[in-house]
């Protein structure tokens, strides 16, 4: 409704012929925004449907007039759900009691940042593990270049921490398996993936690109809704696996890791809390 033409494609078969012609893309993280693919092109501006922009190269797209913008916040909820939801299996499987425990930025969420003042990359290093006082349970949702693969195998070898709950990993979709099979649940980069955050993210990337071309948005992005809305508990925890238990995507990841792009580019898409009505 916003454009004479869209075309549609996966994001690692964006080329620059598919590109050439484009004013804007639309994008998600598979999809590397540079000078091999965009130079000679028209493309004025870039909406990345993500929070994270490091599939973006923003010094290139600064030298060559072309703008972009991203979706901060976008899937916040879905990531909340998945890190609630894992914290409930993880309390199940190794009997432990939440509110006796403390949770804090041992928890990832940070943008990944290889360069400056604000550095991300390998911010849990060797030395970050051993100087961890307690034995913590080690959560990444936002980039697996953020915590480095081998010192992280190191801690868990070594005991220096609990568990690991990984969903981003360093050389995606080349994961190292090692890893994988320590991790207590370990998913194909996933935690983000509702269909509730999806909407969000499309209806960001449509109003950033309609206040840019000065466009009069006529469009309503919704999620769909879910297939059973009402779930039947005996408490708030159970309501919760109901919606999402990870086991089942770490199972998945486990038993088939060459399956990584598959099992991420195929995922069935979940819904959030604030999508069922809760019966106690």
């Amino acid at each position: 409704r916003i454009a004479d033409e869209v075309v549609y494609a996966p994001g690692k078969d964006f080329t620059p012929e598919l590109v050439r012609d484009a004013d804007a893309l639309i994008v998600r993280t598979r999809t590397h925004c540079n000078r091999d693919l965009l130079e000679g092109s028209r493309v004025k501006f870039i909406a990345t449907a993500t929070i994270g922009f490091d599939h973006i190269d923003t010094e290139y797209c600064k030298q060559a007039g072309i703008e972009w913008t991203n979706a901060p916040g976008c899937n916040s909820a879905s990531v909340a759900q998945y890190i609630q939801s894992s914290l409930l299996v993880w309390k199940s499987v190794r009997n432990k009691r939440l509110n006796e425990l403390t949770i804090g930025i041992i928890t990832f969420h940070v943008p990944l940042y290889k360069e400056g003042k604000y550095k991300t990359f390998h911010l849990a290093d060797e030395v970050f593990f051993q100087s961890l006082k307690r034995k913590p349970v080690i959560i990444n949702t936002s980039r697996g270049e953020v915590i480095q693969t081998d010192a992280l195998l190191k801690a868990l070898n070594s005991q220096m921490i609990s568990d690991a709950i990984i969903d981003v990993w360093e050389h995606e979709p080349e994961i190292n398996r090692d890893l994988l099979e320590k991790t207590f649940i370990g998913t194909p980069h996933i935690a983000g993936y509702s269909a509730d955050g999806k909407a969000n993210a499309t209806r960001m990337s449509l109003d950033a690109i309609c206040k840019f071309f000065q466009i009069k948005g006529d469009y309503e992005i919704n999620a769909p809704a879910p297939v059973s809305p009402i779930i039947h508990a005996k408490n708030h925890e159970e309501a919760v696996l109901q919606m999402y238990n990870p086991t089942e995507d770490s199972n998945r990841l486990k038993n088939q890791p060459e399956l990584f792009e598959t099992l991420r580019g195929d995922y069935p898409l979940r819904r959030e809390e604030k999508a069922y009505i809760i019966k106690y």
